[in-house]
């Protein structure tokens, strides 16, 4: 998408995919750019900023750009901002119904967690099948290190690297990865977060970089 930038297009609907694919590559200014530059261009146009808001740790921003649309994002916010009668309120009332089998088990997974009912969380997460959602495999990874399970944290966030989601952002600065930073596999976790989202950085400026989107 990036390369259709360099040849010329300035199609909003681009603007609004490349918020979620700099996401993904950890470039979470340039995916905040992008949403700017789609909104600019079509003020109707949605986009996954709230998700790059929630990385960022903007978590009222988060709610300010997802509103009841966010099932589990904003819940997932309130819940950071130590809101935790919100979180479980917004929780109680969207978890019954129907959603993807995804995310029912996050928004599960959270709202037991939030109740205090650790292996329930633990049980949610694991039983939720997921495929090709790497995203979501990283929230999976940051409930785990809420729960202080380091291990299925460490496991969940390799995955998520692997299969194409980073942000080294986060695993610095979110409080609720704190559990996992002590752990002897964190470093070179990190590090490789930190190398790929250099390689995305540079091959995005290889094309033109920051100037594709203003």
């Amino acid at each position: 998408m990036a390369w259709r930038l360099a040849n010329g297009s300035k199609e909003p609907g681009i603007f609004a995919d490349l918020v979620q694919v700099f996401r993904f590559c950890g470039l979470l200014n340039e995916s905040l750019a992008a949403h700017q530059s789609a909104v600019r261009l079509d003020s109707t146009l949605p986009t996954s900023v709230a998700q790059t808001h929630f990385l960022f740790g903007e978590y009222k921003a988060v709610i300010e750009s997802c509103g009841k649309t966010g099932q589990y994002l904003e819940a997932a916010a309130w819940a950071a901002l130590g809101e935790k009668k919100q979180a479980i309120q917004l929780l109680e009332e969207r978890a019954s119904n129907p959603q993807l089998p995804v995310f029912r088990g996050l928004m599960n997974s959270l709202l037991a967690l939030l109740r205090g009912r650790s292996s329930q969380a633990i049980d949610e997460m694991v039983k939720t099948p997921v495929e090709r959602e790497p995203e979501i495999v990283f929230f999976i990874a940051r409930h785990c290190s809420k729960l202080k399970a380091a291990g299925l944290a460490i496991e969940a966030l390799k995955r998520a690297l692997a299969e194409g989601f980073v942000c080294s952002r986060a695993l610095r600065v979110d409080p609720w990865f704190s559990a996992i930073r002590s752990t002897r596999e964190f470093p070179a976790l990190l590090d490789d977060s930190e190398k790929a989202e250099e390689k995305a950085r540079k091959t995005f400026e290889h094309i033109g970089g920051a100037a594709l989107l203003t």
